[in-house]
Formats: structure tokens, sequence, C-alpha cells
């Protein structure tokens, strides 16, 4: 497959009083539609012609060779004479057909009517030269699609002595009526592979080889996850990879670097401005995302923390950059943050974000209310991200974290360290407000998962791996559990969704030639996917599961309790939804099986479980109405949600020691939810 580049990536619209999300998606569907009215509308226009005036008037002009494009309509349905034409161009180039048929004038009529006329989504356009002969046709298809892509297809040449140059004039013309009548998000068309002189004809007009694109978008830039869609035809050839095309130097450079880029010598100039920014701040901040590692640059952290003593914080997806124990490491801030760690963030008067994409889990719902007494500047690599709040941040820096790293350090000729009231105050709130605090006390007879991942931190080796799943085990751990390099903790941060940690585990675990990983799990989210206890077992991966377990779906739970007035459905055993004796299911598959109810159990079994060499599961049974705390809670307030700024965490503080925190002053909100 063959794929222009892209035309449009769409735009995301903010809004203050609405969660990012849901504006874009509003934005998505309405382009969608969009789109799509413009395929039907045109596309019906042009093939309901039934006179020649109307025919000539639909027409597209090659000026170059003086021929023109004309679409195939109503008015050539019955059309004997083009018939037999396009029938003997389709005989003459079987060879480019994915599937061979017998071709009849009787059948192209037929294919004209059904699968070209009264098909919405596609269009044909005859290629005349200057004397008014068709010499072939290209056309369009499959454009009813929400991701508002057009394929390009039926390209074929009937005349191949005349007119050289045509059929690349036709394609250029075709694409930017495409371009500027219908707008769709990406262009492409099908070859087959040992096509040697389609393909190069096609790269000639600007096509790129598709399956290398996803590879080195994969792996560059902002590197993650490319979808790549391949059709059965394609699926079932045999490919030899000597035969294979490759993208040129200069287009695979085109498509690592990210066109928004900073030059080098504007990127001086922004490091300049960071570092004077940093200079004159009195309460200066770094938050730490997963960019940096992927920029490969993780084990510069600890060098650079030690040249610029800067309190710093960890986005949940950059937790194991640094070790959680650093003096300088303040923990995680965010709707489920560090109670200190918000503090630290919301009184900051300087905020430099590197690798971080900042969501809704970590600013909050309203992006005017994040650090609103600094001047914040991004860095990412991602124009995207930039763009989400450009009106609320004073400097973007479209850069790779590495590079940016490495010139920031070089920007100080000596040690930096923040002012030292600064630090002060941070090592008071730490001290004051720690990542396991009273909110998390046992109750019930039951352990408090908090509890349990703060312990859990002291048991781990050296070496660990951790891959959570969905719910409580995402949560807990994204708030407590410490980590230090080279360990590693992992989650399906983006989607959150139930079901991630057992094919996550998996993954890490053959990622790390079948070594030990640790995954933390739910009851609830172990069910997703639960037949992947047998690939364990099948492949036998030293996979260590922990679950908890609390009688359902916990968040579902809490959202119930919040604004249904605690009318459970679905969640638990006694409204809808069991989850198994896990222990007994380990037994069917083989696996070592453990239960945890008291810290004496967890003394017990914790260190003879994970010196275990093969799988096991031990569950943790919690409160089964355990709160997460402490989390930004939304009040109903007059009819409306209202949520606190990211500093004002349930169980809410007494307002006496609030205030005595916020240097800035108390928002607002916290006086209205208050009084």
């Amino acid at each position: 497959m063959l794929r222009n580049s892209d035309l449009d990536g769409g735009q995301v619209i903010e809004s203050k009083n609405q969660s990012e999300a849901a504006v874009f998606e509003v934005e998505r569907t309405r382009k969608i539609a969009v789109y799509r009215k413009s395929v039907e509308e045109n596309f019906r226009f042009l093939k309901q012609c039934t006179r020649l005036d109307q025919l000539l008037v639909s027409g597209l002009l090659l000026p170059l060779s003086g021929g023109y494009l004309v679409p195939v309509c109503e008015l050539h349905a019955n059309d004997s004479a083009l018939i037999a034409l396009l029938s003997q161009w389709r005989r003459d180039n079987s060879f480019a057909y994915p599937s061979q048929f017998q071709v009849t004038d009787e059948g192209t009529a037929s294919w004209l009517r059904s699968k070209l006329l009264d098909v919405p989504d596609r269009l044909l356009f005859l290629v005349l030269n200057r004397f008014g002969t068709p010499i072939g046709h290209l056309g369009l298809a499959n454009c009813l699609n929400d991701s508002c892509e057009v394929e390009i297809d039926n390209v074929v040449r009937g005349d191949k002595h005349d007119n050289l140059g045509i059929m690349s004039e036709a394609m250029r013309v075709l694409i930017r009526w495409t371009e500027e009548t219908i707008a769709p998000n990406s262009i492409f068309l099908r070859v087959f592979k040992d096509n040697d002189h389609a393909i190069s004809f096609y790269q000639k007009l600007g096509f790129l080889v598709e399956l290398e694109i996803p590879y080195c978008l994969a792996t560059s830039g902002r590197p993650g996850p490319c979808w790549i869609e391949i059709p059965m035809d394609i699926q079932s050839t045999l490919v030899e990879q000597d035969e294979l095309l490759l993208l040129t130097a200069n287009e695979r450079e085109t498509l690592s670097r990210p066109p928004a880029m900073v030059t080098q010598e504007n990127l001086s100039e922004a490091v300049a401005a960071v570092a004077s920014g940093l200079r004159e701040a009195k309460r200066p901040l770094l938050w730490l995302g997963i960019g940096i590692r992927l920029a490969g640059a993780a084990s510069k952290m600890q060098t650079f923390l030690e040249k610029l003593r800067v309190p710093s914080l960890v986005s949940w997806s950059g937790i194991d950059l640094i070790d959680s124990n650093h003096p300088l490491v303040y923990g995680r801030a965010g709707v489920c943050g560090n109670r200190s760690a918000n503090f630290i963030l919301q009184n900051c008067d300087y905020l430099l974000t590197i690798g971080t994409r900042l969501a809704i889990p970590q600013v909050g719902y309203d992006i005017t209310e994040l650090a609103r007494a600094a001047s914040i500047t991004v860095v990412d690599i991602d124009e995207a991200e930039l763009d989400k709040y450009r009106v609320r941040y004073e400097r973007t820096i479209c850069t790779d974290a590495g590079d940016f790293l490495s010139q920031l350090q070089s920007a100080f000729d000596k040690q930096f360290s923040a002012p030292a009231e600064w630090i002060d105050r941070c090592n008071s709130y730490r001290e004051r407000y720690p990542m396991v605090g009273p909110e998390n006390a046992d109750q019930n007879g039951f352990i408090n998962s908090y509890r349990f991942m703060e312990k859990l931190s002291l048991h781990m080796k050296p070496d660990q791996v951790v891959v959570t799943d969905a719910g409580s085990s995402f949560v807990c751990a994204g708030q407590v559990l410490k980590i230090t390099p080279p360990q590693r903790l992992m989650a399906s941060r983006g989607l959150g969704e139930m079901g991630f940690g057992l094919p996550g585990s998996i993954g890490a675990s053959f990622a790390r030639d079948r070594g030990e990983v640790l995954c933390l799990n739910c009851d609830g989210s172990m069910m997703m996917n639960l037949q992947e206890l047998q690939t364990i077992v099948h492949h036998k991966l030293p996979i260590k599961i922990i679950i908890l377990s609390n009688d359902g779906y916990l968040s579902i739970k809490h959202t119930q309790n919040a604004w249904f007035e605690g009318r459970h459905t679905s969640v638990d055993r006694r409204s809808g939804v069991s989850c198994p004796d896990y222990s007994a299911l380990a037994g069917a598959f083989g696996i070592p099986s453990f239960q945890i109810r008291t810290w004496d159990d967890f003394e017990d079994v914790m260190p003879r479980m994970l010196a275990l060499p093969g799988p096991a599961i031990c569950e943790v049974f919690m409160d089964p109405e355990q709160p997460f705390a402490p989390k930004l809670a939304a009040v109903l307030q007059d009819g409306r949600l209202i949520s606190p700024p990211l500093e004002d965490l349930s169980p809410q503080l007494p307002r006496k020691e609030f205030t005595e925190n916020m240097l800035i002053g108390i928002h607002p909100k916290s006086v209205a939810l208050n009084s």
C-alpha cells in the first residue's frame, strides 16, 4: 500500500467548561459528518449527468496535455462502445487486479451499474487526450469511512503508446481536486509489491511505501503504536525480504522529524529563556514525564538533578524515571495525586514540564486553575499536545526531551539551586502529608490497599518490573508504590482499560526474555482476560499475580455512591456481579496460590510467593467499599457539578490548615464549597 502525506490532522477545540475529550469528540464527529456529506453530494452530482453539456461542465482540465478528466455517469451506462473499450482495457490489464475473472461486455456493463454508478462512495474518471479520445481511467473508492480516508483505485492506462505523461498529470489533478473538494485526512492506493513500474510511478507523485511508514512513525519522534490494516489478499501473499521497497533516507528523515520541531538555533534561544526563568523564579518546579524515557534520556536524570537542584514531580507514566526517594522528587500530582505534590504544584511560580502530555488526570478539569500563579513552559515533541492548552502556556517548545535536557544542563556553568526557602517549604509539605496518610488507615477488619502498596515496595527485587491493571491496582500503585531504577512500573495510562494487566505482564515477561514480572490486578479486571492464565502456564512465565479482591468493581461503586445515593447495580455480588474463588481457579491452571487477609499473612506470604521460580497467584482481601484517597472529588451544588482546584483534595483539610498551606491564597471555589 502506498500513501500520500496527510492533508489535515484535524483540530482540537478548547472550551473552559467542557472536558477536552468531549469537545474533541464533538469536533471529530462534526468533521466526519461534513466530510461524508461532501463525498455523497459531489459524487452523486457528477454521476447523475445525462446530457453532454452537463458532462463537459463537470470535467477537470489537464492543462499541460490539453486533456480532460470526465466522470463516468448515467450518460455512459448504455454506451456500448465505451463498455466494449472498458472491457478490452480490463482484459489487457488483468494482471493488475487482485482476483482473476473472465471479462465480457455484459459483465462490464453490470459492473458499471452495480459496482460504480449505484455505489455512493465510488467515482471513476475517464482520461481523455486533447482530441477527446479515452486513453485510460482512474477513480476513487471506499470513501465513506470515519477515518476520512480516500482510496485511489482503478488506475488503468489503455493506450500505452501516445500521450506520454498524461496519466501522471491526471493523477495530480485528481489528487488536487480531491483535496480541495472533499478534504480527506489522507489519500492512499494499493499496488502489488512486484509491480515495480507502478510503484516507481506513484512514488514520483508523492506516495510513500505504506508498510514502512508505521514502523518509522512508531519508533521516532513521539514513539508509540501505529495501526496497520492489511487486506486478506495481502495477508496471504508470499514476500521476499530482499524485494521489499524501503523509504529513502530523505523520506525517513522527513517522517522521523516532526514538522513543528524547533531548529537548533531556536532551541538554543528557548533554552536560554528557560534558564532565565528558573533563575528568576522564587518557587520553580519541574514536572518530568515519560517523554524523557522515550527520548532515551532516562539515564540522565540523576546527573540532571544534581546540576539543577530544583524541586521535581513525576507524571504517573514517568514514576520509574528516577528514585522515588530522591530528595528533590516530591511525588505525583493530579486528580488522584499526593496531597503534598498537589500543594507544591499549585503554589509554584514557574512550572517547566518536560515530556508529559498534561492529561486531565494530571491537570484537573479546568486548565485555568493549574498552577494559577505560575508561568508555564511546556516541552514536548508532539505539536498536538502543545496545542491543547496553548492559551494557558507562556512558552511551548517542540523538541526532543533528551536534546532539551542536555542543552538546559549545559546552560548552567555551575550547580544551580532553587531558593532554600522554597525547598524547605517543599520538604515541609512532604513531611506533613506523606504518601500514605491517616485517610488510608485499615478499616472494617480489612487491609488498606494503599498501605499494602507501601509495604510491597519494600519486598520488590532490585530489578522488579511491575505491570498494573485498572482500578485499585492502577490508582493505589500510581499514588504510593515507590520505585528505584532499574525497577519499572508500567500500565495502560492513556486508556486505563480493565483487562490490561495479564496481557501486559505477558508482553513484559517476553520482553525480558521470559523474565519475572509482578502483575498488580483486581478481581473485576482479572475476569476480562482470564484465558491468559493458560498462556502464562503454557510458556512457563514467572509472573506473580497479586489480586486485590474488593467484591467487583470498586471504581464504579464509588460513582454510584457519589451520584446515585449508593444505589448499586452490576458492581458486586449483591447487585448482580460476582467473581470466582481465585485460589480454586489457580489450582485448575496448576498455579500455586496464596491469600492475604491480615498483616501477619502479608509478612508470611509475600516473601515466599516472590521467591517462587514460576508463576503464582496471591489474593489480597480489601474493604469492598474502600475509598480512593486523597482524590479530587466533585461536589453537587445548586444542581451543578463543581470540581475544586487541584490543591483541595478530599477528604478536605480543616480550612485553617488548608489556608496555611496556600501561599497564593485560596481559590474562590474552595471558599464557596465550604460556605
